[in-house]
């Protein structure tokens, strides 16, 4: 049942997101990527990441305009192209008992379409 209910809450932000919505989810992102460099190992592990990713440090002031460039229509393209019509991955631990069948999760997506 839980696996339901995450799909419909992506399907609603999907479908739903307003642009006060997003810039709260904005402003709430950059905050919390500057509060978790608090310290010397914490930055190192950041530009680690970031080397490893984009094959060099990314400045502050990048990253905030790259998370500023999204809009709503990219939340929804992305949303459309991930959770729609499309074969999801499901990871289950602990016991399965009431995992859904995978041929019913993977029906969801096709029968909640936009």
């Amino acid at each position: 049942m839980i696996c339901f209910k995450t799909l419909n809450c992506w399907n609603k932000v999907g479908k739903n997101l307003t642009d006060g919505q997003l810039q709260r989810a904005k402003e709430k992102l950059k905050s919390a990527l500057l509060m978790q460099l608090d310290g010397t190992t914490a930055v190192c592990e950041e530009i680690g990441r970031q080397v490893l990713t984009y094959n060099k440090r990314i400045s502050a002031n990048e990253i905030f305009g790259r998370i500023n460039s999204v809009t709503v229509n990219d939340v929804r393209r992305v949303m459309s192209e991930k959770c729609e019509d499309s074969d999801p991955v499901v990871v289950c631990m602990g016991p399965l008992g009431d995992l859904p069948d995978y041929n019913s999760i993977r029906n969801w997506t096709y029968w909640n379409r936009w």
